[in-house]
C-alpha cells in the first residue's frame, strides 16, 4: 500500500495496471482515513489513471476485471503533507498613523488620547489587527476556498490560500496634534498666561492680550509656552503605549499558539463550501480576538496612577467645548505610562 506524499492541493495520480493480462476497468473508490467523508467513487472510469488535487489522506481501490474475472484490488494510499509558510503576514499597515481621524473629538469628549486600530478612516475599530476582516466580506477576502474538481478528492472543499494580514497602527488623538481644534483664549484670570505668552513670544503678531485668540492645544503648548509644557513628552508616551499594543499583538500572531490555529485552517477540508467558510472564519476571528487580548494588560494599571507619570500641559478645562468662549485654560496634569511599566510588559 505504498503512496507518494504530495503537498495539500498538489496533483496526485492513482494508476491501475495489470501487466501482460487483459484488464477492463470500471471505476475507482476513495475512502478517507477515519471515515471523515462518504466514499468518493468514479464509476464508469475506463481510464487507467485517476488524477486530481489531493487535500485529504485515504485509501484508493479500483474495480474491474482481469482476463474477464472480477479482480481483487490492491489498495493505494493518498498521502497529504501540510503546506508550509502559512501565517498572518505582516503588512505595511503597521506602525504609527499621524493623520488618521479615528479619534476626532475634543480630548474631553472621549476617554482616549491614543488608540491602536486599523489604519482605515472608515473603520477605526479599536484593536482590529487583521485585514481583511474575516467576517466582513466588504473588506475583501481573508482567505479563499476551492473545490477539488477531479481525482480521489473530487467534490471536497479546502482553504486554498490565506490572505489575511496583521494590520494595525497606533495613533494620537487629533486634538493633541497641530491640526486639532482651535479653542478660544480670552483675557481672564485663568487664560491670561497662555494668551499673553502667545502675544509676547510671537513678537506681538497676535492681537493684544485684551482680545480673543483662537489656538490649538499644540500651538499654545509648543509655540507659546514651550518652556513650561510637557506636551511633547506626554505625546511621546502615548506613542510608546500604542507601539506596545502593536508590538505585543504582532508577537502573538507568530507565536506557537497562533501557528497552531492557522494550521487548523490550512488542513480544514469539508464537503460543503458554506460549512468550510463558517469554520475558517470562526477560527480566524478567534485568533484575532486572542491576539488583541494579548496586549490588553498594558491598559490594566495599578490604582492612583502608580504606573504612570504626570505631564503638565496647557489646555482648556474639562467642561470646555470648541464653540464656547467662557471656560478657562489651565496647566493640568495628564498621565502617561512610565517607561519601567512598559518595559515590564515587554516593551522597552
Amino acid at each position: 500500500m505504498p503512496g507518494v506524499p504530495v503537498t495539500r492541493g498538489d496533483t496526485v495520480t492513482c494508476s491501475a495496471r495489470s501487466y501482460f493480462r487483459r484488464m477492463h476497468l470500471t471505476g475507482f473508490t476513495f475512502v478517507a482515513d477515519g471515515g471523515a467523508f462518504a466514499p468518493i467513487q468514479d464509476a464508469g472510469n475506463a481510464n487507467q489513471d485517476w488524477i486530481g488535487p489531493a487535500v485529504i489522506q485515504g485509501k484508493v481501490t479500483v474495480q474491474g476485471t482481469v482476463n474477464g474475472v472480477t479482480a481483487t484490488s490492491d489498495t493505494g494510499a493518498v498521502l497529504v503533507n501540510a503546506r508550509t509558510g502559512w501565517k498572518i503576514a505582516d503588512s505595511t499597515g503597521t506602525g504609527r498613523d499621524s493623520s488618521s481621524n479615528c479619534l476626532p473629538l475634543p480630548i474631553f469628549n472621549t476617554p482616549d488620547v491614543g488608540l491602536t486600530a486599523l489604519p482605515f478612516p472608515s473603520r477605526c475599530t479599536q484593536m482590529m489587527s487583521m485585514w481583511p476582516i474575516p467576517d466582513d466580506s466588504t473588506t475583501g477576502s481573508a482567505y479563499s476556498t476551492a473545490q477539488v474538481s477531479s481525482g480521489p478528492n473530487a467534490g471536497l472543499w479546502y482553504v486554498r490560500v490565506l490572505t489575511a494580514t496583521f494590520n494595525a497602527k497606533g495613533l494620537v488623538a487629533k486634538d493633541l496634534r497641530p491640526d486639532g481644534y482651535s479653542y478660544s483664549l480670552r483675557y481672564t484670570h485663568a487664560d491670561s498666561i497662555p494668551l499673553t505668552a502667545c502675544w509676547l513670544n510671537l513678537n506681538h503678531q497676535y492681537p493684544s492680550p485684551a482680545d480673543t485668540l483662537f489656538a490649538t492645544i499644540s500651538f499654545v503648548n509648543n509655540t507659546c509656552l514651550p518652556a513650561e509644557t510637557a506636551l511633547p513628552p506626554f505625546i511621546g508616551q502615548i506613542w510608546k503605549h500604542e507601539d506596545c499594543h502593536v508590538k505585543l499583538t504582532k508577537a502573538y500572531y507568530v507565536s506557537d499558539t497562533a501557528k497552531a490555529q492557522i494550521n487548523i485552517v490550512e488542513r480544514a477540508v469539508m464537503s460543503s463550501k458554506s460549512n468550510l467558510s463558517t469554520f475558517a472564519t470562526g477560527t480566524l476571528m478567534s485568533l484575532r480576538s486572542a491576539a488583541n487580548n494579548s496586549s490588553v494588560e498594558i491598559d490594566n494599571r495599578a490604582a492612583n496612577h502608580a504606573d504612570e507619570n504626570p505631564y503638565a500641559t496647557w489646555h482648556p478645562d474639562s467642561s470646555f467645548r470648541p464653540d464656547s468662549t467662557t471656560h478657562p485654560w489651565g496647566n493640568f496634569d495628564m498621565f502617561g505610562d512610565k517607561d519601567t511599566f512598559l518595559s515590564s510588559k515587554g516593551c522597552p
